[in-house]
């Protein structure tokens, strides 16, 4: 956990209209339909990525959970069950 969050201080992850070419797990927009450019191996830590920006997207209404933001955590290509 503690590489994964430096290698994300050195390249920091942008946001793109492509789904990442690999892994398990992917993070998207529901309302603009882009991508977090970094795709997950553990759908542990993409909630958690998913719910850092969540959690800017609801700061200003009240009562909201991170989890229940425009951003979810959607089937990468690499998932056995991707349906592409």
């Amino acid at each position: 956990m503690l590489l994964t969050h430096a290698m994300e201080v050195l390249m920091p992850a942008k946001l793109s209209n492509e789904m990442p070419k690999n892994g398990l797990f992917v993070v998207k927009n529901t309302k603009t339909g882009m991508f977090y450019s970094r795709s997950f191996k553990m759908k542990q830590s993409a909630k958690e990525r998913r719910n850092e920006l969540n959690t800017e997207a609801v700061a200003g209404l009240e009562g909201v959970s991170p989890s229940k933001g425009p951003w979810i955590v959607t089937k990468g290509v690499d998932h056995i069950h991707y349906a592409g």
